[in-house]
């Protein structure tokens, strides 16, 4: 993997035999760490991961549209945190999980389909691990929480 800056933006490239094959896209500001793009799927607008001031145990709501492939999806969603033990890559750390309970609109008016997109942080390291449920998962490189 890697990290890379752009005007505010912090872009991971996932990286297979030096050929970037995917990248996820944060916004880093002075209100915290945003999710911007992952998996195929941009939130418009950002999900706010960390909030600054923030104490963890703290949730949230979110807003918004989920942008893919299939089209413009509306959604809401819930984003809890607590405090974690985190492996990165060998080395046991104190960090956060941030989990996002993501609620997408049917155009159909059936019942919403529920995601669950998990993200472990790490002072120092940033997002660690993130998980789209069954659909798409990171581990840190050498290890995994």
């Amino acid at each position: 993997m890697k990290t890379r800056r752009e005007k505010g933006r912090i872009i991971l490239d996932l990286v297979s035999n030096s050929d970037v094959i995917d990248h996820e896209t944060y916004v880093a500001d002075s209100g915290g760490l945003s999710l911007e793009y992952a998996a195929g799927e941009t939130f418009s607008p950002v999900i706010p991961l960390v909030r600054l001031p923030m104490h963890v145990g703290e949730t949230w709501n979110w807003t918004g549209v989920l942008k893919n492939d299939g089209g413009d999806q509306p959604a809401t969603a819930e984003i809890r945190t607590e405090a974690s033990k985190i492996d990165t890559g060998g080395d046991l750390n104190h960090g956060l999980e941030v989990v996002v309970l993501l609620d997408l609109k049917q155009p159909n008016g059936t019942e919403n389909v529920r995601r669950k997109l998990q993200f472990w942080l790490v002072e120092g390291h940033g997002v660690v691990r993130r998980s789209f449920g069954d659909e798409s998962q990171r581990e840190p490189a050498g290890g995994a929480p």
